[in-house]
């Protein structure tokens, strides 16, 4: 078959933990609801919606390292929002073959 001769696979990989995944967590309350007007708060947060990811998204992606390191990777396509691109460099940054890995950004892979 094809994908027997070209050995291809497609993975997929969301974000680590992000700063907005955090300030959601603050707001949930014990029964999983939330306030509706802090909820639009965080949602319409500039600062929010295109966040970083947190101190543990980052360590997320450091604890997966030796997953993708083992993985033979080509292309990697990837969100141009800080979190995706911040995940795709700690996933991938020291990857073996690190600078023959294309690294695509996509807009239409946008949240």
């Amino acid at each position: 078959s094809i994908m027997e001769e070209t050995d291809c696979q497609i993975v997929l990989v969301r974000h680590g933990l992000s700063k907005a995944n955090e300030a959601h967590a603050r707001i949930r309350r014990e029964d999983g609801t939330y306030d509706h007007d802090e909820l639009v708060k965080n949602d319409f947060s500039q600062e929010l919606w295109d966040t970083e990811l947190s101190e543990v998204g980052i360590e997320q992606c450091v604890q997966a390292q030796e997953i993708a390191n083992s993985m033979k990777i080509h292309t990697v396509f990837v969100s141009p929002l800080r979190r995706a691109l911040q995940t795709a460099y700690y996933l991938f940054k020291d990857h073996p073959e690190f600078t023959k890995i294309r690294f695509v950004v996509l807009p239409d892979l946008r949240e």
